[in-house]
């Protein structure tokens, strides 16, 4: 993977600012009043969004 990003000209170690070659997921948590997550979701597209939560 690496080496394809290199290829295309994508050099994700200078955009994270270190050695890593690592990719953000965006993340969506819903906690209870009193802390406790009750629900979560997490997608590789970061165009995606959860879906609406009825507790």
């Amino acid at each position: 993977m690496q080496a394809n990003q290199k290829r295309s000209g994508i050099e994700l170690h200078q955009f994270n600012g270190d050695h890593t070659f690592e990719l953000p997921v965006t993340a969506t948590y819903i906690n209870d009043k009193k802390g406790t997550v009750i629900a979560g979701a997490s997608d590789l597209n970061h165009r995606s969004m959860m879906e609406p939560f009825k507790a």
